[in-house]
């Protein structure tokens, strides 16, 4: 499984001599995206923040739905119900406060009522027992929002209460993987895996506790490379089980998330140590990100008319997003695009999110581990509210994370490139006559295997024809084009891509549901052929790849347009083309989905 080291340390054991066993090949850093294209510092850091209010928010939500429908007695089950209620508004409050003014003392004002909320809920919910992995989650939403919120603070106070916090997250985010683990792994949950995460989750609430003890932020720096001796064992014990289940995996992505965070604002507020003689200062054991899934990653976003919600799967056939997010302002009704690739390298595909009609294009990048903020900025001129699309690509080694952006119907065919490693955008072309007005649909390929990404289009529904073509982005040259339906066809055509084995293609809405497969050789010719929904549907057939039965092959996931109810995501056998999942992606909705794969 891919790991990469986060951010080195250099702390030195106070009165001796830090040793410890480094691999000795290590996968780069993942890279920091400073903010760029029309986007603060600042708008950045109200992002982040409202991101984590948002999500704590959506998340009390489910708590507030599995209490209703808990055997607690009444009034506990009340009192616990209000309380949510209470603590949902309060983070409401906050995202709102944040998404308005930069202004940090408005902002911590509205998380002082967060926090005293929370701390409220949390006594009831110690005190009744344990409510299940929604409200660890819960738990876990405040825990990342009460860091996020003092990021770039210098204030001594806030710096050392955010590392408590991440301390006691340690703590109890520990507990609870080890509950998962005994639950979910069986026989399969080791008694030497189980004496790991024990002694993880000790050191942890150790650090907890003499921290608020003694509240000295050194006592954090000198800890954590025991800490992360310990978890690197626990990262190591969890791979070497087969079929880890999702739920547990991404638990201990979470812990993963916390101990990095833990690391990361170390480095920040403690100072490194003076130099001492006859000491050699070695950084601790590497960092390690740990994916919260093996297999493919899938993500579906509800299309124009709903909100802005994304469920991102690590198993699609469980049946149960591993992440339930918000990727705009939960009142945006314009629909999400969405986009799966590992754009910063760590080896955990990343989630690329943007926004349909009626706000800004601005493109958010969420990271694939914890869905933590790592990048926004405008893919187009910031006026223009008529909605984009989106492809990301990590076909690259060397860490180049390359977004490419078009508009959607009504905007002109132009193409524009972002290298995020650089911030900037690195190139921009007209991919059909400037003139037109259906904007474009994009995807990634390789197709002439030279290790750099090629880029796929096809126009959105104008008066062109279904003309798919692939672009070397270096040049600008046309690599290979072809027609991906009937030449007299001018409704659009969406597009994926199996890394450049393939091209998948679907019809956009007015025709019948075709998809069609094409290898894009100098003469492509369908490879496959078939109607991915009823005959007489007609709100067009949006594709992607990923691996969903395991088998090796990429398979072809395919959502409709408008006018299914309940937008039923279909997915289509690599090998044959035979369907092998459905799944009812937004129940009562029939407004379409948006899907991406990896």
């Amino acid at each position: 499984m891919p790991r990469s080291p986060s951010i080195a340390l250099a702390l030195a054991i106070l009165g001796g001599v830090l040793t410890a066993t480094v691999a000795t090949a290590q996968p780069r850093t993942p890279p920091r995206f400073r903010p760029f294209n029309g986007v603060s510092a600042d708008q950045f850091y109200q992002s982040s923040v409202a991101r984590w209010a948002d999500q704590l928010a959506h998340d009390l939500g489910v708590v507030k739905a599995e209490l209703g429908a808990s055997r607690l007695p009444p009034p506990t089950r009340g009192a616990l119900i209000g309380h949510t209620d209470r603590t949902a508004a309060a983070a409401v409050g906050l995202a709102t406060a944040a998404r308005q003014s930069p202004d940090r003392g408005r902002m911590y004002a509205a998380f002082a009522g967060v926090e005293a909320a929370f701390g409220e809920l949390n006594t009831l919910a110690v005190r009744t027992g344990n409510l299940g992995p929604a409200y660890a989650r819960v738990v876990y939403d405040f825990q990342q929002l009460s860091v996020t919120i003092t990021d770039g603070d210098k204030n001594p106070d806030r710096a050392r209460r955010s590392v408590i916090r991440l301390a006691e997250g340690l703590d109890e985010q520990s507990d609870v993987l080890r509950s998962l683990a005994d639950e979910k792994l069986g026989p399969r949950f080791t008694r030497e895996l189980d004496q790991e995460i024990q002694q993880f989750a000790r050191k942890a609430q150790k650090l907890h506790r003499d921290l608020n003890a003694k509240g000295d932020l050194a006592l954090a720096g000198q800890a954590l490379p025991s800490l992360g001796q310990t978890w690197g064992q626990v990262v190591t014990l969890i791979d070497r089980v087969p079929n880890v289940p999702p739920g547990v995996r991404g638990q201990a992505a979470r812990v993963d998330a916390l101990y990095r965070r833990l690391a990361e604002r170390i480095a920040v507020v403690v100072p490194p140590p003076a130099p001492m003689p006859g000491v050699v200062v070695l950084p601790p054991p590497p960092m390690f990100r740990f994916s919260p899934s093996k297999a493919a990653v899938v993500a579906v976003a509800a299309g124009d008319g709903g909100g802005p919600r994304v469920e991102v799967y690590h198993d699609l056939r469980t049946r149960i997003p591993a992440f339930d997010f918000f990727a705009y302002d939960g009142g945006f009704r314009g629909g999400v695009r969405v986009s799966v690739a590992d754009v910063d390298g760590d080896g955990v595909p990343d989630i690329i999110t943007a926004p349909g009609k009626g706000m800004p294009p601005l493109i958010r990048v969420f990271s694939g581990q914890d869905l933590s903020l790592l990048a926004e900025f405008y893919g187009a001129d910031p006026q223009w509210q008529g909605g984009v699309h989106i492809a990301a690509s990590d076909l690259t080694a060397d860490g180049r994370a390359l977004i490419a952006v078009a508009p959607d119907v009504g905007g002109g065919p132009q193409v524009r490139i972002f290298d995020l490693v650089q911030g900037r955008e690195v190139t921009s072309f007209f991919a059909f006559p400037q003139q037109l007005r259906g904007g474009a649909r994009l995807a990634w390929a390789d197709v002439n295997a030279d290790g750099q990404p090629d880029l796929v289009v096809a126009p959105g529904p104008c008066d062109h024809g279904p003309l798919v073509r692939v672009y070397n982005i270096a040049d600008k040259k046309i690599l290979t084009e072809f027609l991906a339906f009937a030449p007299t066809w001018k409704g659009g055509v969406w597009l994926a891509s199996d890394r450049g084995i393939h091209i998948l293609c679907g019809a956009d809405a007015g025709g019948p549901p075709e998809v069609r497969v094409f290898k894009p050789t100098v003469q492509p010719q369908p490879a496959a052929d078939w109607v991915a929904f009823p005959p007489l549907y007609r709100g067009g057939v949006r594709v992607a790849y990923a691996d969903i039965d395991g088998d090796g092959l990429w398979d072809f996931i395919c959502a409709p347009g408008g006018g299914l109810r309940d937008c039923p995501i279909r997915v289509f056998s690599g090998k044959d083309a035979r369907e092998i999942l459905s799944l009812p992606a937004f129940p009562g909705f029939e407004g379409g989905a948006f899907v991406g794969g990896r």
